[in-house]
């Protein structure tokens, strides 16, 4: 009787994964990992031993040997882990490939950022040293234009800016420009409209590789003609450098 109520309980329960397990030298059955039996009469109806070194599983309709006994029992014990170290080594091959698929512009945090001369400087009396010596290039300028840039076609040639781009990261100069603008007025004598060619020029000073900031920035500073002044590392002036420029 109680062997049938057993054999009727698992006939209609629903499929799921035996646990095989060892009782005693012989004993081996296949059981649902949640129930535990204790005695054999409790375990007959689902695996009888069958001769032969096997076992007769009434629940599968299988005859099963020792050796596969065993095996179903260690991959039924191993089969939750394994499936948690196959999630969690997947999630660390993933995790790599989807910041490869990054774009280089993020993935790369020590990309070159470039800020005008002003803005890099570090100290304030830098940043007014440098001020400065902006408007003495504008009046050195304007001192020995007359007598030379501003003789020929275009003779009303204005220096307008200075200016210098600095790598953040390194101090390193990127480039530095002088821009001037000059203009060209003639009377139409058929419309009476005045005829403006405009011309602007954007020259770039020639200093050596790897010029720091700091450096150009002290070579000119407390300077009254800073035009006449050796760029550092190099054998050229902002004067010399102009002649090419505007002519």
């Amino acid at each position: 009787m109680q062997k049938a109520m057993l054999g009727s309980a698992f006939s209609h329960r629903q499929p799921m994964r035996f646990r095989a397990t060892v009782h005693g030298p012989r004993v081996h059955t296949l059981q649902p990992p949640h129930k535990k039996l204790t005695q054999l009469s409790d375990i007959s109806p689902v695996c009888r031993h069958g001769g032969n070194a096997q076992w007769h599983c009434a629940a599968h309709g299988a005859a099963f040997t020792n050796m596969e006994i065993t095996l179903m029992n260690i991959c039924s014990i191993m089969r939750p882990a394994a499936f948690r170290l196959a999630l969690f080594l997947g999630v660390c091959f993933a995790l790599p490939a989807a910041a490869a698929t990054q774009s280089p512009q993020a993935a790369s945090p020590m990309a070159a950022t470039y800020v005008e001369m002003r803005d890099y400087l570090p100290t304030w009396q830098q940043q007014d040293a440098w001020v400065s010596t902006i408007y003495s290039l504008k009046r050195n300028f304007d001192d020995i234009c007359g007598d030379t840039f501003c003789s020929g076609e275009y003779t009303n040639i204005e220096a307008l800016k200075y200016r210098c781009s600095v790598n953040t990261s390194t101090g390193i100069i990127g480039e530095c420009v002088w821009v001037f603008a000059a203009s060209l007025e003639e009377v139409d004598a058929d419309s009476g409209k005045i005829l403006v060619r405009p011309r602007i020029w954007q020259c770039a000073s020639p200093l050596a590789p790897s010029t720091r900031a700091e450096d150009l920035a002290a070579a000119f500073v407390n300077n009254t003609q800073p035009m006449e002044v050796v760029l550092p590392h190099t054998n050229m002036t902002l004067h010399e450098s102009l002649t090419d420029c505007l002519h």
